[in-house]
């Protein structure tokens, strides 16, 4: 149950590495907060499953995707826009594909939540694919486990069928368009490097053609790709296929770790979404939604915050992210420094709100230096961000232990 709408929400039993958990789908989690469910005895109210599989096609009100038995996705069709084909086979290699080989393919967990199939294959690394579709969510997430150590520069394939590919990935700090300067992009002509570029967060692959469809891919632990054909010396823009790398040594056998340090278990998980024009907002917080889970834990009782839900912050305006909220470096006693990153391509001006109310407020660099005074009107600090910029802010609450007194101790990571 929902104790704050006092209904009964999609939950249901699901088996991770051979544990049993209960996974919930909680919606409209206040930000830098919590909402409370409650488990109670009786049948409670029926659901349909989240999604449908029917042989080796997974299908929900959103998406129909085809899934081979090694785990890559081969066929996935966008239902929103009009049964948009958004997978296409390149070098012989479709979506999350890690290479040809034979496997089998089972459905795992099925429920009002959440519909998982598990794909394994011996080639070309022993590998299990886990793919899940999530109820009312245009995600899909791919959960890779890797079980041999490697000498080779494997990749996981992204292959897409979009006509004129436009790629914008996240850089540290910054979101670029993968092209040379001269075509509108963010690369120089000389003394760079385009075979491997940076994933981070995410990458944005879109057809720069008359249908504007596109992909946004999350990777959760991916920090590289190879846009096309690409080399060292030549950036392919053509070829809509993004390589993530696995591992291994790019730069020749005797460099780096071999063999990777002996480690023969690698986790890689990902996920993708259609989207019209691109949108660096909105691909970044897809990523980050999938890349920072919903923590649960039991509630302990206690007087000094809500019993159904709570949010310590309020950022009033969409383009700007809140990217990081911790205590100061000296402690809670100095405050909460929160940093915010506009990632929009104009100046944004934003209000920062905390549930105690701002008594005072401090600019900073970084590395939490103080800089000059921040505006504080009626308990809420007021502030502008250029374009691309980030802003760092010491916080001062009103009233002691406003930050530090949560009832709330993490415990598993699975609500959706």
């Amino acid at each position: 149950m929902d104790l704050t709408s006092d209904e009964v929400v999609p939950s249901q039993i699901v088996t991770n590495r051979g544990a049993r958990f209960l996974r919930v789908l909680a919606t409209d989690v206040p930000p830098v907060g919590y909402r409370v469910f409650e488990i109670r005895s009786g049948p409670g109210r029926g659901f349909s499953d989240a999604a449908t599989l029917r042989g080796d096609v997974l299908e929900n009100p959103r998406y129909r995707i085809t899934v081979s038995g090694r785990g890559a996705i081969t066929s996935w069709i966008d239902r929103q826009r009009g049964d948009r084909e958004l997978a296409r086979a390149i070098g012989g290699r479709a979506i999350n594909d890690l290479g040809p080989a034979e496997g089998q393919l089972e459905l795992e967990n099925a429920g009002p939540v959440s519909v998982t199939v598990r794909a394994a294959a011996a080639g070309p690394l022993p590998h299990t694919t886990r793919i899940t579709l999530i109820r009312g969510l245009d995600r899909i997430e791919m959960h890779n486990e890797i079980g041999q150590g490697f000498t080779n520069v494997p990749t996981w394939s992204f292959a897409f069928n979009l006509e004129a590919p436009d790629l914008w990935h996240e850089e540290v700090g910054a979101v670029i368009r993968a092209g040379l300067l001269a075509d509108g992009g963010h690369y120089s002509p000389r003394n760079a490097r385009y075979d491997w570029l940076t994933l981070n967060h995410f990458a944005a692959l879109n057809d720069a053609g008359a249908n504007r469809a596109g992909v946004t891919l999350s990777s959760a632990d991916c920090a590289f790709m190879k846009l096309g054909n690409s080399s060292p010396r030549v950036l392919d823009t053509r070829t809509p296929q993004l390589s993530v790398l696995v591992g291994g040594q790019v730069d020749g056998p005797q460099l780096g770790i071999p063999r990777q340090g002996g480690d023969i278990r690698f986790v890689q998980r990902f996920a993708l979404r259609s989207q019209g024009r691109f949108d660096a907002v909105e691909a970044m917080r897809f990523a980050l939604e999938h890349q920072n889970p919903l923590v649960t834990g039991v509630v302990g009782g206690g007087k000094a915050l809500p019993d159904k839900s709570f949010s310590a912050l309020r950022l009033s305006n969409p383009n700007v992210l809140l990217w990081a909220l911790k205590p100061a470096e000296e402690g809670i006693a100095h405050g909460a420094i929160a940093r915010v990153w506009n990632l929009s391509t104009g100046p944004q001006r934003f209000s920062l709100a905390l549930a105690a109310g701002v008594a005072s407020a401090k600019q900073t660099t970084h590395i939490e230096t103080d800089v000059a005074d921040a505006t504080v009107e009626g308990d809420v600090l007021s502030a502008s961000a250029a374009p691309w910029q980030w802003l760092t802010f010491r916080l001062v609450p009103r009233g002691a232990g406003s930050l530090d007194g949560a009832a709330v101790q993490p415990t598993q990571r699975d609500v959706r």
